[in-house]
């Protein structure tokens, strides 16, 4: 139900510290402004909503602030959804951009709280994620199972998904941040335990976002999923038509094109890790035997 001062549905975004996601957001929102009419929102941190009110007030249709006990660490995109204007919203992570419509995933979501890119697994399960083992990690926090999952797209319906992420925020304070050693520590092992004991949604059908070996094969002009993460290495000439239409949004928008170096930082740091990830990749299991971190963020 739409809650009075609700929009019914939107886009999401979120823009905290650097500025350079603010950069970033805004390329976001100039791509989803190609496939949806629906309005586009950014959570931001206090200095980057002004930054975002003052220089792109007519690329977001809204700009809320994210409440402050959610900022620090890596908890803030459990904030979106209380600095959501949206009674159904879809989350992008601001280092993506939308290259097909999402508008058909709607219709499927209904009726969940939360719905993420992922799979459930059990204690039976030889994976990973971020470094931790997902059987111990089902063990440890007693769940049916884990949502080993990526919160860079997310479906979520407010009036029940405030509470799911009081729920994961006060899991990463209180559960994770003082005893999880040994991988890191990123909002996404909450989202996991959360998502396992109340039983999360996938998104339906296919999975709207290129994983990151995925990126390997990225076509701009012929993709096949909708979602552009920025997980890992792009070919150069993917990524040189990717910053060619990020130019032209800007330059139809009336924006000044001053985002490509915030692609190309970020494009740099996720290459330098996967090279890095490759030439440790043999050394993984002594690592993990003496306790070592295992995973880098970028």
């Amino acid at each position: 139900m739409t809650q009075a001062g609700e929009v019914p549905r939107g886009y999401q975004t979120l823009a905290v510290g650097d500025l350079r996601f603010l950069e970033m957001a805004v390329d976001l929102a100039l791509s989803a402004r190609e496939h949806t009419d629906l309005p586009v929102a950014l959570a931001a941190d206090e200095e980057t909503a002004r930054v975002a009110r003052d220089r792109f007030a007519h690329i977001f249709d809204y700009v809320r602030e994210v409440d402050s006990r959610f900022l620090g660490d890596r908890a803030a995109k459990y904030g979106v959804v209380d600095a959501s204007p949206f009674a159904e919203g879809i989350y992008l992570d601001a280092d993506a951009l939308l290259l097909g419509s999402l508008d058909d995933r709607w219709g499927p979501c209904n009726g969940a709280s939360v719905a993420l890119v992922g799979e459930f697994h059990d204690a039976s399960s030889t994976k990973r994620h971020h470094g931790f083992s997902v059987a111990d990690m089902v063990r440890r926090y007693q769940l049916p199972r884990y949502l080993k999952c990526n919160s860079g797209v997310f479906y979520f319906r407010r009036e029940t998904a405030l509470d799911v992420m009081e729920e994961c925020l006060a899991c990463y304070r209180d559960q994770l941040k003082p005893h999880a050693k040994g991988g890191f520590l990123g909002d996404e092992l909450a989202l996991g335990i959360v998502g396992g004991r109340r039983e999360f949604a996938i998104f339906p059908g296919r999975q709207p976002m290129y994983w990151g070996r995925e990126l390997a094969t990225l076509d701009p002009r012929r993709p096949h999923k909708p979602v552009m993460h920025l997980l890992g290495p792009l070919p150069s000439s993917a990524f040189d038509s990717l910053m060619e239409d990020v130019d032209r949004r800007r330059r139809e928008a009336g924006v000044e094109p001053t985002s490509k170096p915030a692609w190309t930082w970020k494009h740099r740091r996720v290459t330098r890790a996967h090279r890095l990830e490759g030439l440790v990749r043999p050394f993984l299991p002594l690592a993990r035997l003496l306790g070592l971190r295992t995973t880098r963020h970028w």
